[in-house]
């Protein structure tokens, strides 16, 4: 039986280096011959060379796992943030089913109706608050 070896890199997406010239790695990334490599950087993490993987792995929750399951209590995943959280974002960092209930409770307050309103609102007191910042006598344009 053949032995398969993981390509190994040198990332880190938290690095100085990293925040220099990260164009410049994100292009080597993409560059890449194998689609995907490992990184020893916060314990080590894979690192998707190519949008084909990307959007591979974005389709795939049961191969790659958002879950942050501090407790061990499902599959023991890490989560999404790099390095883990210590607490699990509710919906981000986790998979179906438990994802698939939250959006439900979530979505309508994501839909464009419901946006709307909530953007109205909100412009409504900033404008309030900027009047009253000003001073009732004065206009604000």
């Amino acid at each position: 039986m053949a032995t398969v070896t993981k390509p190994i890199i040198d990332f880190d997406h938290h690095s100085f280096e990293y925040t220099k010239n990260w164009e410049a790695q994100v292009r080597e990334l993409h560059a890449m011959d194998f689609p995907l490599a490992w990184t020893e950087a916060h314990g080590g993490y894979w690192v998707l060379g190519s949008w084909a993987e990307c959007k591979r792995a974005a389709e795939d929750w049961e191969t790659f796992s958002s879950d942050n399951d501090i407790t061990h209590e499902r599959r023991g995943g890490k989560g999404a943030s790099i390095p883990q959280r210590a607490y699990a974002l509710m919906l981000s960092e986790s998979d179906p089913p438990f994802s698939n209930a939250r959006r439900k409770i979530e979505i309508p307050f994501f839909m464009p109706r419901r946006c709307g309103a909530t953007k109205r609102r909100s412009t409504s007191s900033s404008t309030m608050q900027l009047r009253e910042s000003a001073g009732a006598t004065r206009r604000i344009s």
